[in-house]
């Protein structure tokens, strides 16, 4: 079987209708995530069909609840045997052995949700109408009961990731978003939960805890946009590069540059 599909074919024969286009579409184990951006944005009115049919049928059948929890039954017990094979193809390494075959890291299926989300960013239809979406189900008593107001923001804010994604968020905030986003950093720095929040998410898996993930996500964002050392964050430095830009435009002489991003 090639390598990185076998949770392709594992997948259930409710799903069997998807497999081609997971293996054809999405995401590869090995592929540079801006690599198949562009493969994406490259596709062809006929290979997009055969995507929107999938999505169609997904919608009509009401597949994205099964097929998210059979994505999160297979997460745990892939990535544990991906770090055990990071450990004997090491192993293997030093000896001189043969080294054992990579596994994937993650089940592929889950990156047809991904296909669908870029596809809607790209204004595509029908996938704009985000009615197929990957449901994640989270648990939040896992944190620390002084901790537990980090749930709601991290919902919100913990699904900026990508450095695309953030970049977005940098163009198109609102003064609210970014003042709520301060005082949310305020409560959390002055009462030294920050560095609890870093202690519990490096303690818990992304990969078999969600939730971490998104406490991650969300700590990284707030230093982006409101750093700890008072100095401009990323929107206010995009709009001040948006202002000098403007000075160029107006006067036809290049100001000063500011720091890059």
């Amino acid at each position: 079987m090639p390598y990185g599909q076998d949770s392709i074919f594992a997948l259930p024969e409710r799903f069997a209708y998807l497999r081609d286009v997971i293996r054809k579409y999405t995401l590869e184990d090995t592929e540079q995530l801006e690599e198949w951006w562009k493969r994406v944005s490259a596709l062809r009115p006929g290979e997009l069909k055969e995507i929107a049919d999938a999505y169609l049928r997904m919608e009509k059948q009401g597949d994205s609840e099964p097929l998210s929890q059979w994505i999160e039954a297979q997460t745990p017990w892939m990535h544990r045997r991906f770090v055990a094979w990071i450990a004997a193809d090491s192993e293997a390494g030093k000896l001189g052995k043969p080294r054992p075959p990579r596994p994937e890291h993650w089940p592929r299926p889950r990156e047809l949700f991904s296909l669908y989300d870029r596809l809607a960013s790209n204004g595509v239809a029908p996938f704009t109408t985000k009615a197929v979406r990957f449901i994640q189900h989270l648990d939040w008593s896992k944190l620390p009961a002084r901790l537990s107001y980090l749930a709601v923001p991290a919902e919100k804010w913990g699904k900026y990731q990508f450095y695309e994604q953030i970049d977005g968020l940098a163009e198109s905030i609102t003064p609210e978003q970014l003042q709520e986003l301060r005082e949310f950093a305020h409560r959390l720095r002055s009462s030294g939960d920050e560095a609890l929040a870093y202690d519990w998410q490096s303690s818990h898996s992304y990969v078999e805890h969600p939730e971490s993930n998104l406490i991650h996500s969300m700590l990284g964002l707030l230093k982006e946009f409101v750093p700890p050392d008072g100095t401009p964050g990323l929107a206010a430095r995009r709009k001040q590069r948006h202002f000098l830009s403007d000075l160029d435009d107006d006067f036809g002489e290049p100001t000063d540059s500011i720091e890059s991003d």
